[in-house]
Formats: C-alpha cells, structure tokens, sequence
C-alpha cells in the first residue's frame, strides 16, 4: 500500500504542472512532507500526515511575530502554531513586506 501512495506522489510530480500547485504554507511541500513520512514511518501515518496538511493548508491562517523570542509563528485556525524553521519563506517575506 505504501509503495501505491509513493507512485500516486510521484505522479503528481510528474504531471500536474509546477503553477496549478500552488505555495505551500510549509517550507516543505505537503507532497514532500508526505512521502517523507511514508518512506520513514509507514503508511498509517503517511496517510495522517497527508490528512493534517491538507486540513490546515487549505484553511486561513496568521503570521504574528512572537515578541519573546523575535521570531515568526502561524497561527493555524485549528489552534496549531507553526515555527518560523517550518514556514515557507515566501510567505514570511510577503508577511515582512505587508507590515512594513
């Protein structure tokens, strides 16, 4: 099952063109995230990982810098705060640029 969800991943690469994908939150693709996690841990969560991110990727979220640390954070609508490591860069550049 884990080597099916692989191929699907794999074709998605191939075949849906790079701009009807999108910019992603994270600064790792869900695409990439999600076989990652195939590869590491299975598919149970693989298929949990895949579940999550198109939950929270498809769902308004924030950008607020965190005055303790002076760090970005996103604020998911579920509650879930990401760390700047993990936001894809673009979006905090968008971010720095629309609080200027």
């Amino acid at each position: 099952m884990k080597e099916i969800f692989k191929i699907i991943i794999r074709l998605y690469w191939l075949i849906v063109p790079h701009k009807l994908k999108g910019i992603c939150l994270f600064g790792e693709s869900c695409s990439k995230h999600v076989f990652r996690i195939l590869e590491n841990q299975g598919t149970k969560a693989g298929l949990k990982a895949l579940f999550y991110r198109f939950k929270v990727c498809r769902t308004p979220f924030l950008i607020r810098k965190n005055k303790e640390n002076n760090q970005y954070e996103v604020h998911l609508c579920n509650g879930d705060v990401v760390k700047e490591e993990l936001i894809n860069p673009y979006h905090l550049k968008k971010n720095k640029v629309n609080s200027k």
